[in-house]
């Protein structure tokens, strides 16, 4: 899981570079270009969001995953906790109680 996380970041790094470098690009064009050219950088523009969003959909995906993985940890290792415990209780109803004598309680009054 660890890896599809890096994996996953370092795609994310990649395209968070080629939209950095598309949006220069733009920011370098002129008015006249801009304007002209509209639909052109206004679809090139597009699919970075519908990217992102992709890419931020996959992120919450594996930290679901990860984070369910991690309670299944957390679920095996109460289950252990409590088979011991179970044996330490039922070791203990099995010991011979040794019957100690009862301090006195005298009454005053």
């Amino acid at each position: 899981m660890a890896s599809r996380l890096e994996t996953l970041c370092h795609q994310t790094a990649a395209d968070i570079r080629s939209c950095s470098n598309t949006c220069d690009t733009y920011n370098r064009k002129r008015l006249v270009v801009k304007c002209l050219a509209g639909p052109v950088w206004e679809a090139r523009l597009g699919t970075y969001v519908t990217l992102f969003t992709k890419r931020r959909e996959e992120f919450l995906f594996a930290m679901s995953v990860r984070t369910t993985m991690g309670m299944e940890d957390v679920g095996k290792t109460v289950k252990d906790i409590e088979a011991v415990q179970k044996e330490a209780n039922e070791r203990f109803v099995r010991l011979p109680f040794i019957s100690y004598p009862r301090p006195y309680i005298y009454d005053i009054g």
